[in-house]
């Protein structure tokens, strides 16, 4: 039986906490504000209670996701894959969704898809992480794994059944067509700051009176996001900046733990806040109240073609962000919009915050570049378009 909540009926499907995911968030929040109806596939911990979202019906499945060895993902993926399973095709019979967005990873969430693309659903990838990069970058010899091989061919099977293809930069999608996926329907939707939460409301100004120089790190909390690198700068810089101090935001966390060992190790226990339970809400002005962002992220295959959207929430609050010269990133800015350093050398990332502290004038200008660059993104119309053209 079909449901007459509206005649613009769209799935999204994530393997996500219903909460989180700010890219999920906003392309909700641009689909309920332009009239779709929006149902809501996605996880919740266990000990939540059942979670609400203005102008959505959430279906949400209880689980305490963990970090761990390869078995461990598969299980998880494979019990949170069942369950969509059942729920896309039970809401599909009641709903006949125009549209289905499923969110990799995992890619065999797309193929769970299938039975309503068969009686005529569109269905809109957003490939918002690659599998293989992740996988790689998380397991040695990957490539030659079982599992490895497994995700390949997932990805190549959900490609197929992919009307469309978004993902969020240009890195990706050049890693899509060079393993001959067709460009064609491989469209860029940028992580774009969450107007709803991000203003461009704030003052250009370089550092306080009292001699402070907080530097910012809001990333997860695991390996390939570098912040020991980042530790391990801060006696260099403290030498030379007394007042220097590093805010941790702690979010996702595989790695913490040996993070705050290094601390103590090297003796920057006053000098390195982690900052614990900060919503997501409060993130922009915690970033108004420090001087730079720091994102030293190691080289690997998934850092390589990614641009992290910490960047541009600095940007767009005007503080300047110091970043490893990367491809992925180098995709997007250059040397007049952040300050690059040497991927996992923290002398040289240490030496680039010095002499950002050391030259106002430099601060500045950057700040100046990134906020022009960050102002020209837009997502929204992008995404709305392409939705409109596949729901008809």
């Amino acid at each position: 039986m079909r449901s007459d909540r509206s005649e613009k009926p769209v799935l999204i499907i994530a393997y996500k906490h219903w909460s989180t995911d700010p890219r999920i968030q906003r392309e909700i929040g641009a689909l309920v504000d332009n009239g779709y109806m929006v149902d809501y596939i996605c996880t919740r911990m266990s000990s939540e209670p059942k979670p609400s979202m203005r102008g959505v019906r959430i279906y949400s499945f209880p689980i305490h996701k963990k970090r761990g060895g390869v078995l461990r993902y598969m299980t998880e993926y494979a019990t949170f894959c069942l369950f969509v399973f059942i729920m896309t095709n039970c809401l599909y019979l009641r709903n006949r969704y125009k549209l289905i967005i499923p969110f990799v990873m995992p890619e065999f969430l797309v193929l769970n898809c299938v039975i309503p693309k068969i009686f005529g659903a569109k269905i809109l990838t957003d490939w918002e992480d690659p599998s293989r990069e992740v996988f790689l970058a998380k397991f040695r010899n990957g490539e030659k794994s079982f599992f490895f091989k497994l995700i390949s061919l997932f990805e190549k099977l959900s490609v197929m059944v992919a009307d469309e293809i978004i993902t969020p930069n240009e890195g990706f999608r050049k890693a899509f067509v060079k393993r001959g996926y067709d460009a064609g329907k491989i469209h860029i939707i940028m992580n774009a700051p969450d107007p709803t939460i991000f203003f461009d409301d704030a003052e250009e100004h370089c550092f306080p009176d009292d001699g402070t120089f907080v530097i910012l790190y809001s990333g997860s909390i695991v390996r390939r996001h570098g912040l020991d690198v980042m530790i391990k700068a801060m006696p260099l810089i403290v030498q030379e900046i007394p007042g220097a101090r590093l805010k941790v935001l702690v979010g996702q966390e595989e790695y913490l733990s040996e993070c705050r060992n290094l601390c103590s190790e090297l003796g920057m226990e006053k000098h390195v806040e982690f900052a614990d339970g900060v919503y997501i809400s409060k993130i922009p002005d915690i970033i108004k109240s420090c001087a730079a962002g720091v994102v030293p992220n190691r080289k690997d295959a998934f850092t390589m073609i990614n641009f992290p959207q910490r960047i541009l929430e600095f940007a767009l609050l005007k503080r300047p962000a110091v970043v490893p010269k990367l491809p992925g990133i180098e995709d997007y800015v250059d040397e007049s919009s952040v300050v690059f350093f040497e991927p996992g050398n923290h002398a040289d990332l240490a030496s680039k915050i010095i002499d950002l502290h050391r030259s106002p004038e430099k601060w500045q200008s950057i700040v100046r570049s990134a906020h022009a660059v960050v102002k020209k993104l837009e997502w929204r119309q992008p995404f709305l378009d392409i939705v409109e053209r596949l729901c008809r």
